[in-house]
């Protein structure tokens, strides 16, 4: 049986990260290949200790004989240093020797065994940057190097100066690193690891920690959010201890205790998805990336900013449906929603209608622009629906000319009993049985027949002919 392909995210968390090696372990125990790592901050040391080869087991034991203190060397006056630049109250740790120990040498990006793209934030241009073993200017680059950049966390640690830029940890702007996965070779699905934000009372922490919680904080919603926007991406949180990011003295027993964590937290993910990550993938067909062959130029791309609009694209077109209705028969929106709501969270589907257009937008560019995304169009069919005249002058022949040109799959859903036929809406599939519409069946019926609706749409999404 040919194993399962997936790319891999490693968010930063610092000691937290350690739960990563578990919930490795638990995938590949499970069968399941890595084919690339994409890394921000802390989670840079554990994918650079995966990509160069080591076993899991080597990376267990390589970790619980790392003395992390290594990291903690403060700088003199350090408390004072916080107000002079370059901010940074520790001296930047020797990734030379952390390299040397713990993956048994310095290597060029591009030697690495696995592909591997590494965040940092460049202060000067204000982008994200991905060093990245597959950009062939930047494969040459240490791995040290690589290291000391993406893990310059302020204030602890100072900028590093590199190229023209002004590198510091990814963290504080959002490490996005699920976009870089996103380019890279291979339309496989993407799983997201990120270590879960430690209980932390603000009323009782330094200003430091206070500082970081905030930034912790923001990443995790911002990164989140893009997740969600990447249609082949789940998250798992390996770990919800109490175990401190920068608990630089952790021991062996908190180290296996954060293996453990991690593996479990896995264990959990593959059960509830049967350990088949496929479903992040359906629903693509005929626009679906060719799974072997991706353009070389998505390759080169340094820059997060430049690998937005493809990889939002990646979703929105594929998974979306527009959804036409009379503002009379909301109330059977609101229903149709409430049904699809599943849909939305596990098969990733985007719904659209006009209620997705705020107070200001340009009505009409709004409707364009999702119109111009959408696979299905969904008519939801009443004496309303016909009586519209917006619905039947502008709605209804900018979808049929979609359809004519092959871009979307029109389906309709019989709301009540209407003389449809003889309309141009006749000819196409009504989701429902229009002889018992929705508002001629009694609850426990319609109920039925909005999940059949739900499943037939699904299909249809899973299966296009466009």
């Amino acid at each position: 049986m040919e194993k399962q392909k997936i790319h891999l995210v490693l968010n930063g968390g610092g000691m937290r990260c350690i739960s990563y090696i578990g919930a490795i372990k638990e995938l590949l125990d499970n069968q399941i290949e890595i084919v690339s790592i994409s890394a921000s901050s802390m989670g840079t040391i554990i994918g650079s200790m995966l990509a160069s080869g080591l076993t899991i087991d080597e990376m267990e034991r390589k970790v619980l004989n790392f003395n992390f203190r290594r990291f903690q060397k403060k700088r003199s006056f350090s408390k004072l240093r916080i107000f002079v630049y370059p901010f940074a109250t520790h001296e930047t740790p020797n990734y030379l020797e952390i390299v040397e120990e713990l993956i048994g040498g310095d290597c060029e990006l591009g030697t690495l065994e696995l592909p591997l793209s590494i965040n940092a934030f460049d202060m000067l241009s204000k982008k994200i940057l991905t060093f990245s073993s597959n950009d062939p200017e930047r494969k040459k680059i240490l791995l040290s190097k690589a290291l000391t950049i993406s893990t310059s966390f302020p204030p602890r640690y100072e900028p590093v100066e590199f190229e023209n830029s002004l590198f510091v940890d990814a963290v504080v702007a959002g490490s996005s690193a699920v976009l870089a996965a996103s380019q890279q070779k291979g339309f496989y699905p993407i799983l997201v690891l990120r270590p879960g934000l430690a209980a932390v009372n603000p009323r009782k922490i330094n200003v430091l920690r206070y500082v970081r919680f905030l930034i912790e904080s923001s990443v995790v919603v911002h990164d989140s959010y893009v997740n969600l926007q990447i249609g082949r991406s789940t998250e798992v949180t390996t770990y919800y201890g109490d175990i401190n990011a920068l608990d630089l003295n952790i021991g062996p027993d908190d180290i296996r205790l954060l293996f453990a964590e991690g593996r479990s937290s896995m264990k959990k993910k593959l059960q509830e998805i049967d350990s088949n990550f496929s479903y992040l993938i359906k629903g693509y067909g005929a626009l679906e990336y060719n799974a072997d062959v991706i353009s070389e130029e998505s390759h080169k791309s340094s820059s997060i900013g430049e690998c937005m609009p493809s990889a939002i694209a990646e979703l929105f077109r594929k998974n979306s449906i527009f959804v036409s209705y009379s503002h009379e028969d909301y109330v059977w929106l609101s229903s149709f929603q409430k049904h699809l709501s599943t849909a939305q969270r596990y098969h990733k589907l985007v719904v659209w209608t006009d209620q997705d257009i705020k107070p200001g937008d340009l009505w009409m560019q709004q409707i364009d622009n999702a119109l111009d995304n959408a696979r299905i169009v969904v008519f939801l069919v009443s004496p309303s629906f016909f009586n519209s005249n917006f619905i039947q002058d502008k709605e209804l022949p900018y979808l049929l000319n979609k359809h004519i040109d092959g871009e979307v799959k029109i389906v309709w859903i019989a709301l009540s009993f209407v003389l449809y036929e003889g309309t141009p809406i006749e000819k196409f599939q009504c989701a429902n049985n229009p002889r018992e519409p929705i508002d001629s069946l009694p609850d426990s019926e319609r109920n039925l027949v909005w999940v059949n609706i739900c499943k037939n749409i699904l299909y249809e999404m899973e299966n296009p002919d466009i």
